[in-house]
């Protein structure tokens, strides 16, 4: 029997609308204000990074990557303006934000809470996954036989 994609994918779908959003306060005008921040599929990940790709400078002669944006490889300011969901919590109250509100309350933010916002995107769409594959990777791998050597493969190793 071979596998079942239908299957794979339906539980894939699941499995994403049901990732806990990051939660990471900033400060708003003075008030500290809970900001959630829901993950995006991976196309809409990939789409986000290919329409910011990082900003350059020319340093002795030669065009290098900003620092700002070294670490991401990605302009991080300019995605997470265009970053698309986006809620504020007020108590049991959550309020989905537009595009040009979240880009109005990303345009008043200070340093610290920015860079709060920007490592709540990357890691909720970077970072955890990539730690779930490598983790998955180790599993699967656990779970694997060694593959044996056949005698021709030993013996020409050795004979080397």
């Amino acid at each position: 029997m071979g596998i079942d994609v239908s299957a794979l994918v339906s539980k894939a779908r699941e499995q994403f609308e049901q990732v806990e959003p990051v939660e990471q306060e900033l400060l708003i005008g003075g008030d500290l204000v809970k900001t959630r921040f829901y993950p995006v599929t991976g196309q809409e990940w990939r789409a986000l990074v290919v329409a910011h790709p990082p900003r350059t400078e020319v340093v002795e002669g030669r065009t290098v990557v900003t620092p700002a944006d070294r670490p991401f490889g990605f302009n991080a300011d300019a995605l997470l303006v265009d970053y698309p969901r986006v809620s504020l919590v007020d108590g049991d109250e959550e309020t989905t934000m537009t595009a040009s509100e979240w880009a109005d309350v990303v345009s008043v933010l200070a340093e610290p809470s920015l860079e709060a916002a920007r490592l709540a995107v990357w890691g909720m769409n970077v970072y955890t996954p990539s730690r779930q594959f490598a983790d998955a990777g180790k599993a699967s791998a656990g779970g694997r036989k060694k593959k044996r050597r056949s005698p021709a493969s030993s013996a020409s190793q050795s004979g080397s």
